[in-house]
């Protein structure tokens, strides 16, 4: 509450300026404790799965549900998995989908960490929307701690034009095997406000949005100060004309400093 929180502030700033930090930023921090207004804004969705029943699609937009019946039609199958295969299948997609928006791609490294650390811990999986063989969209969903809570965490696909209605089926598809294994909620993860297309997708499976907030002070003083959403900046036209694996090299460097 808001009496902790004070004595909370007060520490962090003394800690802060001793070890000569730069800035100290804290995410989702609720409005009610601090007032300062937030560094940072995004949206944030989640979708209450014990309140769906078997005719949830329904309720989704005609849009999405339209989508959908498209990729049945092309006879698209999705498939879930835990293995380590399938994380590069899905890695190789990732690369193309973050050239398309204007940013290199998070090292491989971290994908095997993930898959070590909890695909294979049975606390993710992965689904991978299939034509013919060919893998056209997957993502990955991951899960920890007791409160049957699912967070969708990574998404990718090949060029719209050639996988119609692929994401959808994916989400559709994982959405029904999460509820039918009782878990009671599915977080979208965190979108740029930048980001339309991004929030129109998870709006249309009637996912509720919340604010995920960041607050950030400068060490020296240990005052508020505004950081930069990157997805919203100019280098984006740089990394759409990448190659991909100068786009890979460039992700190693970059995200160890900026992660």
């Amino acid at each position: 509450d808001a009496k902790d929180w004070s004595l909370i502030r007060q520490e962090l700033s003394r800690r802060t300026q001793s070890a000569n930090w730069r800035y100290l930023e804290i995410k989702g921090l609720a409005h009610v404790v601090e007032p300062s207004a937030p560094s940072l804004r995004y949206e944030g969705h989640r979708l209450d799965l014990t309140a769906i029943n078997d005719d949830w699609l329904r309720t989704c937009s005609g849009s999405h549900r339209r989508l959908i019946r498209k990729a049945e039609k092309h006879d698209i199958k999705v498939t879930v998995s835990t293995s380590e295969t399938d994380v590069r299948t899905f890695y190789d997609l990732f690369c193309q989908t973050r050239r398309k928006h204007g940013a290199p791609p998070q090292p491989y490294k971290l994908f095997e960490s993930i898959h070590r650390r909890l695909i294979s811990q049975n606390k993710g999986w992965i689904f991978t929307a299939h034509c013919d063989e060919r893998a056209l969209a997957a993502a990955i969903f991951l899960s920890a701690g007791p409160n049957r809570w699912v967070t969708y965490r990574f998404g990718a696909s090949c060029q719209p034009e050639a996988t119609p209605g692929a994401n959808h089926l994916v989400m559709s598809t994982a959405i029904n095997y999460f509820r039918d294994r009782g878990f009671a909620q599915l977080d979208f993860g965190r979108t740029s406000t930048f980001n339309d297309g991004l929030n129109r997708f998870k709006d249309g499976w009637n996912a509720r949005r919340y604010p995920i907030t960041y607050h950030r002070w400068r060490g020296r003083d240990f005052t508020p100060e505004s950081a930069t959403d990157l997805a919203g900046g100019g280098q984006a036209m740089i990394f759409r004309h990448l190659p991909i694996p100068v786009a890979k090299l460039t992700g190693r460097i970059l995200y160890r400093h900026v992660a």
